[in-house]
């Protein structure tokens, strides 16, 4: 019985490590969005072939409970027009421009878990 009692717990255990590994693999289906979202690794790909002193970024946070892609295509540059997307790669805000829009005024505050997965900034 003793026996039985432990390859249960055991079987349990396996099957609750077999939960996705982060909050972005669990959203997105990936832990790696550069490399296996196709719609923002297009982005970062024609971020690094453009030419000239246009700086651009990709950042995730977590914004009202879901992983999103927040997207600078011309960093520091005057009406600039910054989106963040959702996994699915459909917009969410959008920030900037020449009416100066901002359709989420509360992401700077309400978004967390910066992290940054491109940046051709240079320091």
């Amino acid at each position: 019985m003793n026996a039985l009692f432990t390859s249960v717990l055991a079987l349990l255990f396996l099957i609750g490590g077999c939960e996705k590994n982060s909050k972005t693999e669990a959203e997105c289906g990936t832990d790696q969005p550069l490399e296996e979202l196709v719609w923002l690794q297009n982005l970062q790909k024609s971020f690094e072939m453009r030419m000239g002193p246009a700086a651009a970024e990709i950042v995730q946070y977590r914004y009202k409970g879901e992983v999103v892609f927040y997207v600078d295509d011309c960093y520091m540059c005057p009406d600039a027009m910054q989106v963040v997307y959702n996994c699915a790669g459909q917009e969410v805000c959008r920030f900037g421009g020449f009416a100066g829009l901002n359709t989420c005024p509360d992401f700077f505050e309400e978004a967390t878990d910066k992290t940054v997965l491109f940046s051709s900034i240079q320091p």
